[in-house]
């Protein structure tokens, strides 16, 4: 026995029995948003692109007199 663990574990409900299910993994249980946040991005700076774009077109024309 190492120093700093205990003899018995201190919850009996967390050890596994042969007959419980296991529990499902992380990933499964919660997963990530990390494509919907990546998509989100991605399209936000493609707006922000065609917006300056369009505001740069907008100022040219005011500035040429037409």
């Amino acid at each position: 026995m190492k120093r700093g663990q205990p003899a018995v574990p201190a919850n009996q409900d967390i050890v596994q029995k042969p007959d419980q299910e296991a529990l499902p993994p992380r990933r499964v249980k919660h997963p990530s948003s990390k494509q919907q946040v990546t998509k989100w991005f991605y399209n936000s700076l493609i707006f922000l692109f065609m917006a300056l774009a369009a505001g740069l077109f907008w100022y040219g024309r005011q500035m040429s007199g037409q």
